[in-house]
This record gives C-alpha cells, sequence and structure tokens, in this order.
C-alpha cells in the first residue's frame, strides 16, 4: 500500500523530501558525510521495504512519516560515526600503550579464544570485547548484559583459561 502511494505522489514528494533533508542536515555537525539527496534516497529506500500501515493516508501523513524515518536514519549515522571515532582513538592508544605482540603468540591466543568459544560462547564475546576491541570491563558488561560482579567472576576465569590453553598448545 504504500509503495503505491509512495510512487503515485512521488512526483511532489521527492522534491519536498531532498529539502527536508537538506533543512535537516543544516543541523548537523559540520563535515557530515551524508548528503541531502542521499538521505532524501535513503528514506525513499526505508518506505519501500517498510512493513507498517500508515494511520493517516493523506499527504501529511506521509510526510510525518518520511520525516521520523530521516530523523532515525541520522540518529543511526550518527551513531555509527560515533563508534568509529571512538574505536579509532581505542586503537591508537592501544599502540601507544601496548608492545606488538609475536604472530606467534597471536595464533595461540587466537586457538585458544576458539577452544573457549566452544567451552562458553558469551565469555569468549566478552575476551574479544576486552581485549580486541578494547572497550573497558564497564563497556563490556552494558554491552552484554552482564551484572558487574559476574563479569569480573568470567574474566578471572577466561584470563586462566586461556593462560593454561596457551601453555598447551
Amino acid at each position: 500500500m504504500l509503495q503505491k502511494t509512495i510512487q503515485r505522489e512521488l512526483v511532489w514528494f521527492y522534491p519536498w523530501l531532498v529539502e527536508f533533508s537538506r533543512r535537516l542536515l543544516g543541523g548537523e555537525r559540520t563535515g557530515h558525510t551524508l548528503q541531502p539527496t542521499a538521505l532524501a534516497h535513503e528514506v525513499i529506500s526505508k518506505l519501500m521495504r517498510w512493513e507498517g500501515e500508515m494511520s493517516d493516508s493523506s499527504k501529511r501523513g506521509l510526510q510525518q512519516l518520511a520525516a521520523c524515518m530521516a530523523r532515525k536514519t541520522l540518529i543511526d549515522s550518527g551513531r555509527k560515526h560515533q563508534t568509529r571515532v571512538k574505536a579509532f582513538k581505542r586503537i591508537a592508544a592501544q599502540k601507544e600503550q601496548s608492545p606488538a605482540l609475536k604472530p606467534a603468540t597471536v595464533d595461540k591466543l587466537l586457538m585458544a579464544l576458539e577452544r573457549l568459544r566452544g567451552f562458553d560462547a558469551e565469555l569468549a564475546r566478552f575476551v574479544e570485547l576486552r581485549f580486541f576491541e578494547g572497550y573497558s570491563r564497564q563497556e563490556a558488561v552494558e554491552i552484554l548484559n552482564l551484572s558487574p560482579r559476574t563479569a569480573a567472576r568470567k574474566w578471572i576465569f577466561a584470563k586462566a583459561y586461556l593462560a593454561k590453553a596457551m601453555e598447551q598448545d
């Protein structure tokens, strides 16, 4: 239903959406990678895949739905940007602080991590978040939805398990 409405109303809807996107991006950070037309195309793409029903099938209802999707797209874009910035800072800090591991040590660690994954997949993910992705314990706890005490116990166990597994290899 919505796809047919968009196709029928595209003559006025597309220019309106590009202009709305231009105004919406005007309030965003400088150097934003999304252009107004790209945002409009993303919104149209989402609207074409949207499975929900519109409570108001008028011109105004379509505009409100598109505006909502445009805002959500910008929020998602901002989150991705923040994630990339944090990851870049984290990797840069790790390179400054930690010496490089030898390839043989990395291979042993990866094999030990795979053995741990077979034993406890959530624990292996916790180790990946902490060691490879550089998250703090608190950040990893929030991502995996663990209690702080459980996370502390799991971290102690994981370190011991990995050390033992690396010795055996």
